[in-house]
């Protein structure tokens, strides 16, 4: 027990003191010494203020803290203390546990705190009130730990909001007004511009407080703060379409959009903002902040561009990186790999096969992966052909980098293995009609029928890897549960690569894209930016 500044005889003190008063911190501690020395074999040994054991048999290591200079020592010590009890006595976790008594706590509690939610040993805190000589201990005060704080994280919840006068520091005073009074502190917005049509404010909200949001509608009344009639048939939104897992923010998002404004309100969500980012029409400006996104340090534009649309809460487009040595990043960049090919049965189980191997080859493998996977191959056609059908196709692209190891890439796309109808009839067979397509895409549920289509076209989702410098190509698919690679003949068994099909069928693509009954129809259609699938 140290501080600067602070008399060692008046710790000593106050060690010794409640030392012969331990009932007062747990009825049925007994001492067994003070001042315990443990020698290390490794490293520093320590000397334990208490050593006491409980009424069940368990030792009881006990630090002892005056100052608040002090304090921020005692998590250190500890943890070195409960290491030497396994190295040098062989105590685990069911023979030990840990008591931190400190007589102040502002240094301490917030360390305290993560410390008694992270680590595996039994930790414990009280506050020492002492008499008024300084050193008699008169109550100890058991200390709980903070809860847990929510992790802010933007949200697939989010809003486009135009207005016809382009006022847009109204719109966002509007906004921020009506979502701090539901409960919502964290969030952004994205001015957007475009020269033909209104500008506008992009919304994506952060995550919400579910106890603090549950505290407003309590001082609200009623049953809820999202209570009450509001013309729901009129939002922007319905409370039914929530994303799984952000309810609350949903609700939040749906009460703003419930009550009559002079702005135009159209639902978005990550692929969305995908697109305008990437449209040369649109333009993305600074990002308006509320909240902890008010740190343009921690939180600058471009991160919160990627995080509200690719990042991982797409599930269309991922882009991201990780390595297999941080456990917590490798782990959420393979869901997210996951969720972004959720409506993809080809692609997702071999990417996830190959990055577990990867893993399992070497924990320093750094991998980058790039997803888009749109699963409406309709509107690859629609809106790409015939000169951006690079920027719509599905594509697939992941490079693994291990210190001098070759670099394994993979990729995927589309594979032509026989020669299919053509389009037109392909496109009947699977949709029927246009205006049935685009209620499909608009409900979030043409890529049910994705694979069918492609199938009847003679094309196929493909994954193909490629080691270091080599020419040569291997196809990977899954046989029984298990990844396999092959030779590209034993694999595609057909005529071969995605533009060689387009050369085939580029007279009744070209002809069904001019006819205003076929296409032109899909891009006025299923134009609309907010197209969105739904999770399967």
């Amino acid at each position: 027990m140290s501080g600067a500044g602070v008399s060692r005889p008046r710790e000593d003190a106050i060690r010794d003191a409640l030392a012969l008063r331990l009932d007062l911190v747990e009825k049925g501690l007994r001492c067994l010494a003070t001042e315990y020395r443990i020698q290390s074999g490794v490293g520093a040994g320590g000397r334990i203020d208490i050593l006491a054991r409980d009424s069940d048999g368990c030792y009881v290591i006990i630090e002892l803290k005056r100052t608040d200079s002090a304090a921020r020592t005692a998590l250190h010590e500890l943890h070195k203390y409960v290491e030497l009890f396994r190295r040098e006595r062989g105590l685990g976790d069911a023979d030990l546990r840990v008591v931190v008594v400190a007589v102040e706590w502002h240094e301490l509690h917030l360390a305290f705190s993560q410390a008694a939610r992270e680590w595996s040993a039994d930790l414990r805190g009280y506050r020492l009130v002492l008499e008024s000589d300084g050193v008699t201990p008169a109550a100890v005060e058991q200390m709980k730990p903070f809860s847990e704080a929510t992790v802010r994280s933007l949200t697939p919840v989010q809003l486009l909001v135009q207005s016809r006068t382009g006022d847009l520091d109204a719109v966002w005073r509007w906004m921020v007004e009506k979502l701090r009074a539901f409960g919502a502190r964290d969030f952004v917005g994205f001015d957007v511009t475009h020269p033909v049509y209104d500008n506008g404010i992009y919304l994506v909200l952060g995550r919400m407080n579910s106890v603090l949001t549950g505290q407003l509608s309590r001082v609200a009344g009623g049953r809820g703060i999202f209570d009450g009639e509001f013309a729901r048939g009129e939002a922007a939104v319905g409370i039914s379409d929530a994303p799984p897992g952000y309810e609350t923010e949903y609700e939040a998002l749906v009460r703003l959009c419930s009550s009559p404004v002079p702005f135009v309100l159209e639902k978005g969500h990550p692929h969305a903002l995908s697109q305008l980012v990437s449209d040369p029409d649109w333009s993305v400006g600074a990002p308006r902040r509320t909240g902890v996104y008010e740190d343009e340090l921690i939180f600058p534009k471009e991160d919160l561009v990627l995080d509200s649309s690719a990042g991982g809460l797409s599930d269309v487009k991922f882009t991201g990186v990780a390595r297999a040595d941080h456990a917590a990043r490798w782990t959420r960049c393979l869901e997210r790999i996951d969720f972004a090919l959720s409506a993809n049965p080809t692609w997702a189980p071999i990417v996830a096969a190959w990055c577990q191997e990867l893993a399992d080859r070497s924990a320093s493998t750094n991998l980058l992966a790039h997803v888009y996977n749109p699963c409406d191959f309709p509107a690859t056609v629609a809106f790409g052909w015939p000169g951006r059908i690079n920027d719509f196709i599905p594509m697939l692209r992941c490079v693994a980098a291990v210190p001098d190891q070759p670099r394994r890439s993979l990729y995927g796309g589309l594979m032509a293995y026989d020669r299919g109808m053509d389009p037109p009839s392909a496109f009947e067979l699977s949709f029927g009609t246009v205006e049935k397509w685009v209620i499909a895409r608009n409900a979030g549920l043409a890529w049910q029928l994705d694979e069918h289509f492609l199938r009847l076209l003679g094309l196929r989702y493909a994954v193909f890897e490629v080691i270091g410098g080599q020419t040569s190509r291997r196809f990977l698919d899954m046989e029984g549960g298990a990844l396999v690679r092959r030779v590209p003949a034993a694999f595609t068994g057909g005529p071969g690569t995605f533009d060689e099909w387009l050369d085939r069928h580029e007279p009744p693509l070209a002809g069904d894209r001019a006819d205003d009954r076929g296409a032109a129809p899909m891009a006025e259609h299923g134009g609309c930016l907010f197209g969105h699938r739904r999770r399967p």
